[in-house]
């Protein structure tokens, strides 16, 4: 993704303050999951997030054929 100059006690503060938002019961698998955090993360140490396509991935398996018997 890149680079960053962000100090490490600078990054776990950050952590620390949006941990509130990633915890075992607000996740959700087409949602709110990992790559969200990723993504969070991503824009505050280089200043871009991760990829598109890889934010729209669930979206794309719930449209899929198959999607609709994952909401069921």
């Amino acid at each position: 993704m890149g680079e960053t100059h962000v100090p490490k006690d600078v990054f776990e503060m950050y952590l620390e303050e949006i941990s509130p938002r990633y915890t075992a019961e607000s996740y959700n698998l087409l949602t709110h999951n990992c790559n969200n955090f990723s993504n969070e993360v991503s824009q505050f140490l280089v200043g871009k997030g991760i990829p598109d396509y890889i934010l729209q991935l669930p979206s794309e398996a719930m449209n899929s054929p198959m999607g609709g018997l994952l909401s069921k």
